[in-house]
């Protein structure tokens, strides 16, 4: 065989080597669906951790437990977000698109009418977000977690429900890091707890309405009506104080614990970005009052709780907890 002949041979075999890898590229990436094919679009999983980051338009979303398995497409200089309905096939629910100044001003103004308005997110990093409804509530049906488009309108705002995906500003470059401190440990979503979940150094115990009227479905609570108890023991440096009674608002004495340190925040539940302080009222005043009179006072102090519990209203109310020790106390 002649030099030529060999080379030709050579090319042949390599380009036969190129076709076969990049087919099983290809088919790869199919299988993980990370590739919509027919176009330029991008589709990223939405994980088990609900969390998404798009480093490349500035913003992260954590989304609820039954968004897993929903797809988020870099499509139309934006970000389309589906979920699969029972019959297996991506429905397009919503679309995040950020806009300039100038760009977002004339988007708005080109509207026939405010109903098509796109929902305005936030400002931020220089950019506008905005997001559009895709898929209405006639499509609650077709999913096995039906969906409301109104749970979406607002959704920036809707921080503490926590029923919609939430969003947030991420700085270019930033999205590794978010993505690994979007929630703590310490931190859970009201739409996803549920009884036995691992929360700070508790657990789960019970979920009930707040209002424990007899008779109620402890399954028919409402996210605005709710009380969460956590049980297990953990060790809390804060701040007591004996508050007097009070003629004036006929408020009763009761001892409560605030102003946590760092340490302390990381082991009891809080509601995920709730700008509700740590603060909490004893269940047991008696055993409070005895330890920490005289009443009136106040200071430092580290103690033992158990059986705590987050209570939520449309009214003010405090959260409580059981004390079980007093290891340190210092009166201010």
């Amino acid at each position: 065989m002649t030099t030529t002949k060999k080379s030709r041979l050579k090319y042949v075999l390599i380009l036969a080597l190129s076709v076969v890898i990049v087919t099983a590229a290809l088919i790869y990436f199919a299988s993980k669906n990370s590739w919509q094919f027919g176009g330029t679009t991008n589709a990223e999983a939405i994980g088990d951790d609900g969390i998404y980051v798009s480093d490349k338009y500035g913003f992260g979303m954590l989304f609820p437990k039954y968004w897993m398995g929903g797809i988020a497409e870099d499509k139309n200089s934006g970000v389309e977000f589906s979920l699969k309905d029972k019959s297996g096939k991506y429905v397009p629910i919503f679309r995040i698109q950020s806009y300039s100044d100038a760009d977002y001003a004339k988007m708005v103004a080109s509207q026939p009418d405010s109903t098509h308005t796109p929902y305005f997110i936030a400002y931020g990093n220089g950019v506008n977000f905005a997001y559009f409804i895709l898929a209405g509530d006639d499509k609650h049906s077709d999913f096995n977690v039906p969906f409301s488009s109104g749970d979406y309108k607002g959704f920036s705002y809707d921080l503490e429900n926590n029923i919609t995906p939430t969003f947030k500003f991420v700085a270019k470059g930033q999205g590794p890091s978010l993505q690994k401190n979007f929630q703590k440990s310490s931190e859970f979503r009201l739409m996803d707890i549920k009884v036995g979940d691992k929360v700070g150094d508790m657990t789960v115990a019970s979920i009930a309405p707040f209002d424990g009227a007899a008779g109620t479905d402890p399954t028919a609570m409402h996210v605005s009506n709710i009380s969460i108890k956590f049980s297990g023991e953990t060790t809390l440096t804060g701040v007591y104080e004996y508050q007097a009674l009070n003629p004036a608002t006929n408020s009763g004495e009761l001892v409560c614990f605030s102003d946590l340190d760092e340490a302390s925040q990381n082991k009891i539940p809080n509601i995920l970005w709730s700008d509700r302080p740590n603060r909490f009222c004893f269940s047991n005043q008696d055993l409070a009052k005895e330890n920490f009179q005289p009443s009136g006072s106040s200071g430092d102090a580290t103690i033992v709780i158990d059986d705590y519990t987050v209570n939520k209203t449309p009214q003010q109310v405090v959260d409580v907890a059981r004390l079980v020790r007093v290891v340190e106390k210092k009166q201010s």
